[in-house]
């Protein structure tokens, strides 16, 4: 994570999470995430993204380009995986993103990305408070957000 990254960030996001563009200028815009049953896990990743499924997952237009995506962490365990889907929904699995964190924020370079739709998803799990016994349970949390790259700018 360069100090352009983290400038950038900060500057847009502050506690939000950003998809940032790495270009001669990098530049961040906040995104919303969209709590979804179906990101609780790489194992429950959709077979098939429905155009139901990606109307939920709201969708915005980015231009095609080297992307890095940041947000806050307050849980254990986060996990990004980012996929390519087909025409027919099918996900092309693009594997894990590179990811660390760094300053309480999850850095998760998601690559190059070239024309076509994808689909972001986020898990983290939440700790309960110990009960009196010393010991709490972990809750999964998962959301996902589409994204339709177009050309570059």
């Amino acid at each position: 994570m360069s100090h352009e990254l983290w400038t950038a960030y900060l500057n847009r996001g502050g506690g939000e999470w950003c998809l940032c563009l790495l270009a001669a200028e990098i530049t961040c815009q906040p995104i919303s995430a969209v709590p979804r049953q179906l990101f609780t896990g790489a194992g429950s990743f959709p077979d098939r993204v429905t155009d139901q499924v990606w109307a939920e997952l709201s969708p915005i237009s980015i231009p095609a380009g080297r992307y890095v995506l940041a947000g806050p962490i307050a849980a254990v365990g986060p996990e990004v995986v980012f996929e390519g889907i087909s025409d027919g929904g099918f996900p092309a699995y693009r594997g894990p993103a590179v990811q660390m964190v760094a300053n309480g924020t999850l850095w998760a370079d998601i690559g190059p990305l070239g024309r076509g739709r994808y689909v972001a998803a986020v898990w983290d799990y939440s700790l309960s408070s110990a009960d009196t016994q010393g010991r709490s349970t972990a809750e999964l949390h998962g959301w996902g957000r589409g994204f339709i790259v177009g050309s570059a700018p």
